[in-house]
């Protein structure tokens, strides 16, 4: 979970990300969900992307069944 006033740069893997927060990041996350208010720029990896109202989200999509699986060492 990465609040309002989180912010994340690099890379995010995890089995699932909640975001209120400003991130500049890969996401390799089987369930991504972008809430409102939220900046996000970089690419997602994910079974499962919900993004809310009033999310931002810059960058690529794409699906995978194990996005933990293809991340960077």
């Amino acid at each position: 979970v990465l609040d309002r006033d989180g912010e994340l740069e690099g890379m995010l893997v995890a089995n699932s990300a909640a975001i209120w927060g400003s991130v500049s990041a890969d996401l390799y996350c089987s369930v991504i969900k972008l809430h409102a208010g939220c900046a996000v720029k970089g690419a997602a990896y994910h079974e499962v992307l919900i993004l809310h109202k009033d999310a931002y989200f810059e960058g690529k999509s794409r699906r995978f069944p194990n996005p933990q699986a293809i991340a960077p060492a």
